[in-house]
């Protein structure tokens, strides 16, 4: 899915458009990754800052999330600038995360069998 939005910024997709995926994708895997660990939260940053805590990951991660959020909720009413590099350090934050998630889901196969 990143490499998806990673080609379509490269053909000139709406920045925005993709930064709302990008939004979507962090929550809803913080969602999963909780409930991987044992500690189900639905809200729409508590999972995110669990986990970046319990990972040490970049906290920007979960620090600038409303930002990045606020593409969600509002992709064409914000008047913002938004450059590629902006759109590739989100990919690249989201992809960070999304390898821990795929650890965690890993570790918690194992522990099914």
């Amino acid at each position: 899915m990143i490499k998806d939005v990673e080609e379509s910024i490269k053909n000139y997709s709406s920045f925005e458009y993709e930064l709302s995926i990008l939004a979507t994708m962090l929550r809803h895997s913080a969602i999963l990754g909780c409930y991987l660990i044992g500690q189900p939260q639905f809200n729409r940053k508590a999972p995110i800052k669990t986990l970046v805590n319990l990972w040490d990951l970049d906290p920007t991660i979960y620090e600038a999330f409303d930002e990045l959020y606020s593409f969600k909720l509002m992709p064409q009413c914000e008047n913002k600038k938004v450059s590629l590099e902006y759109v590739l350090q989100w990919c690249q934050r989201v992809k960070s995360f999304l390898g821990k998630i795929e650890q965690q889901v890993f570790i918690y196969e194992r522990t099914m069998c």
